[in-house]
């Protein structure tokens, strides 16, 4: 499959899942990822993971967004870094209730995959973490 091909088929793939993701229905987002599938959030998140399979998935954003009502993902950049790994750049935002404070910012996933199938997802909070976890570090 040609370099170009893949990045538009995942990002075709990963729009839909964040399009169900904004509406809260997470059984869509990530209902069809692999059993074996591993989910690390932000390095300093009280739970970083891995939260695994589907059911992980789908249990960690449900108690998120009971916490951060609201909270949704624009990705704004995808940057194929090769043998089937992607950074996904995304802007966040959300209402934490608890608090009654608005957040927002950017974030970085670098996904990987193997044969379009995703095994793995860790996220970063800077563009520099990100590129040096895929592998694209100067």
């Amino acid at each position: 499959m040609a370099e170009s091909n893949f990045l538009d088929v995942f990002r075709s793939a990963y729009e839909q899942g964040n399009e169900a993701f904004n509406r809260g229905d997470f059984q869509t987002a990530f209902g069809g990822l692999p059993d074996e599938f591993e989910f690390y959030t932000w390095p300093d998140s009280p739970e970083p993971g891995p939260h695994r399979g589907p059911g992980g998935v789908i249990r960690f954003f449900t108690d998120l967004r009971a916490t951060l009502g609201g909270w949704s993902a624009k990705p704004t950049e995808y940057i194929d870094a090769g043998n089937g790994i992607v950074i996904v750049a995304i802007a966040v935002s959300g209402m934490a209730e608890s608090v009654g404070l608005y957040a927002g910012g950017m974030g970085f996933q670098v996904w990987e995959t193997r044969d379009l199938v995703p095994l793995r997802c860790r996220e970063f909070a800077s563009r520099k973490e990100a590129l040096e976890a895929a592998g694209l570090a100067a």
